[in-house]
C-alpha cells in the first residue's frame, strides 16, 4: 500500500516538471519583423507590372509612389489614418479610405502593410536566411517572406494577382 502511494506521489510530483520543462528542441528566435521603414518595390498586380517606392511606419501610414509604368509615373497615394491622399503633379485629391474599392492596388499593399504593423502574422517556415510568415486579410491568405534581420523581401497575395518585391530596404529613423 505505501508503494502504491509512493508511486502516486512521484507521479504528481515529476508530472509537472516534465510538463513544464519543454521537452522540444530549442526553437531558434526570429527576428522581429520590421514594419518602419523604405524601400524600392517591383510587383505585379493582374499581370501588369508596377514600380516604385513605398514608405510605411509601424501604424499603417504609408505613401505609396508610383514610377512604372509611364502612365501612372509620378502618381502618389498616401495614406494617414483612415484618410488617403492621392496627388500626380500638381492635383491632389482627398478622401476617406474606404471610397478605395479594397482590391486595388494600393488598398491591397496597405491592407498588407497595416497587417503586418498590427501584428496579425505568424511564422509558417524558415529556411537558409529566410523566414516565411502567413498573414490573413479579409478573407484573403497572404504570404510574405523577410530576412534574418526582419526586413520583408517580398510578399504575395494569390486570390488577388498581387506579388511585390522589396529592394534597397532601410530602416526609418526614429
Amino acid at each position: 500500500m505505501a508503494d502504491r502511494a509512493l508511486k502516486i506521489l512521484c507521479v504528481f510530483i515529476f508530472l509537472p516538471f516534465f510538463a513544464l520543462s519543454g521537452c522540444d528542441e530549442p526553437s531558434e528566435e526570429t527576428a522581429a519583423v520590421i514594419t518602419d521603414f523604405s524601400a524600392d518595390f517591383i510587383a505585379v498586380y493582374n499581370d501588369a507590372q508596377i514600380k516604385g517606392e513605398l514608405s510605411c511606419t509601424g501604424q499603417g501610414m504609408a505613401n505609396i509612389s508610383i514610377t512604372y509604368p509611364d502612365t501612372l509615373s509620378g502618381l502618389s497615394v498616401s495614406y494617414r489614418n483612415s484618410e488617403i491622399l492621392i496627388s500626380r503633379e500638381n492635383l491632389q485629391c482627398s478622401a476617406d479610405e474606404a471610397y478605395v474599392p479594397d482590391n486595388s492596388f494600393p488598398a491591397l499593399l496597405h491592407a498588407f502593410i497595416k497587417g503586418v504593423g498590427e501584428g496579425r502574422y505568424s511564422l509558417s517556415s524558415q529556411k537558409e536566411g529566410e523566414y516565411i510568415y502567413t498573414l490573413r486579410l479579409s478573407g484573403d491568405k497572404c504570404s510574405f517572406a523577410a530576412d534574418e534581420s526582419g526586413y520583408i523581401l517580398n510578399a504575395k497575395i494569390k486570390n488577388q494577382g498581387f506579388e511585390i518585391s522589396f529592394s534597397s530596404v532601410k530602416a526609418n529613423q526614429q
